[in-house]
This record gives C-alpha cells, structure tokens and sequence, in this order.
C-alpha cells in the first residue's frame, strides 16, 4: 500500500514541475515563433549594458507602446558603450509586449522622429 502512495505522490510532483517549468517555456518558444510572423516595429532606446562576467553581456533597452513604457534585456556578442542612448527597431507582440528584441543591426534613422501609437506592421 505504501508503495502506491509513493508512486502517487511521485507522479503528483512530476505533473507540478510539468505546469510550473515546462508549459512556460513552451509559451515562451511559441511566443518566440509569433515574433517572427506578428511582430510590431516600433523605436526603442538603449539604456545600458551589463556584464556580470558570470553570463553573456547584455543590454538593457526600453521603448513605448500604445503610451506605456516597456523594457527589456537581450543577449549581445560584446558590449559597445558608444550605443548607449541610440535608437534601434524594436519587434515585439502587440499582445504580450514583454515579448521583445531589439535588432541592433537596424539603427532609426534621424529622419524618424517617433513610431506610431500602434506601432508599425512592417519596417518603415
């Protein structure tokens, strides 16, 4: 009898670690892909850099949407302090926000002086 107590509580904790660790990152890959194929554009601006030397450098950026102000962080290959307050595109979800990147690779011309209210569907 014992042992099927144990069996029972073991699945119990298995399904636990299911719903707490892997169905977020499952979202998170899901929401990823969605990036690629529902992404807004719009401007974002980077803050600063970090390099803890225990992890990757990164960068930390923030941008506005619909009037509120996001941030967020994002791996970089190396750090370039002369970045530091520059403009860049950002692609993110309309629908989940925190869900970002910056592209570095796509500096915002001084011709373009803000994004929309809503953002942009496709690179101006």
């Amino acid at each position: 009898m014992m042992k099927k107590e144990n069996v029972i509580v073991s699945v119990g904790i298995v399904v636990v670690i299911l719903f707490w660790f892997v169905i977020p990152l499952i979202q998170d890959i899901r929401r990823g892909n969605r990036l690629l194929s529902d992404g807004i554009y719009t401007i974002g601006k980077i803050e600063r850099f970090y390099d803890d030397h225990h992890s990757s450098p990164s960068v930390k950026y923030k941008f506005i949407y619909k009037g509120k102000s996001y941030e967020d962080f994002t791996a970089v290959e190396f750090i370039n302090k002369k970045l530091i307050g520059k403009r860049f595109y950002v692609l993110f979800l309309g629908d989940y926000p925190s869900k970002s990147r910056i592209l570095l690779d796509k500096p915002v011309p001084n011709k373009v002086k803000e994004s929309p209210y809503n953002g942009w569907q496709e690179l101006p």
